[in-house]
């Protein structure tokens, strides 16, 4: 019988793998982004259950708050003059499927090819830089990951001038 962490994985990655096929199968541009706000939130939660606390909060705030509201700015201000949504065609299901296995084939090569295996089992990695939490992941966030916090940073401001943009847009137009 499985534990409960187990069922957990399990159910988040049902949860992520069936919204994303969602997003491709559906003609509506609008359920796609409300399928791509259940995938984001499952990718989360795998975060946070791989024990990635940080990276799971900072994706559930920077994609799923951030980026989704943007797209879902953009696809209600662009819909047609005469009130009639956006439909999308199902000519891209089969490229995405081809490229999901695709991607899932060359990771699991690299997996199996690589040392990050033995690196997860090993306890040595799990001493912590310092003795308080908050100042390790401070260290960590201005050492070693440091490009991916400059990049999450460079997303935030993309989102912020393309709101910005759009408020713009829609206050010239009244």
């Amino acid at each position: 019988m499985p534990d409960a962490g187990t069922i957990s994985v399990y159910s988040f990655a049902v949860i992520t793998v069936i919204s994303a096929l969602f997003v491709l199968i559906t003609r509506h541009i609008l359920h796609a982004a409300f399928g791509l706000l259940v995938c984001l939130l499952g990718i989360s939660g795998l975060y946070l259950l791989a024990g990635a606390e940080f990276l799971g909060v900072t994706q559930l705030l920077v994609y799923a708050g951030g980026i989704l509201v943007l797209i879902i700015f953009g696809i209600m201000l662009t819909n047609r003059a005469d009130g009639k949504t956006i439909k999308a065609g199902n000519h891209r299901v089969i490229p995405g499927i081809l490229a999901g296995v695709a991607i899932f084939l060359l990771f699991t090569q690299i997996y199996s090819q690589s040392s990050f295996r033995d690196s997860l089992r090993s306890t040595e990695n799990n001493i912590p830089l310092m003795g308080h939490p908050i100042e390790s992941l401070g260290v960590e966030i201005m050492t070693r990951y440091l490009l991916p916090f400059e990049l999450i940073a460079v997303i935030l401001l993309v989102i912020l001038i393309g709101s910005l943009f759009i408020s713009k847009k829609e206050n010239d137009t009244n």
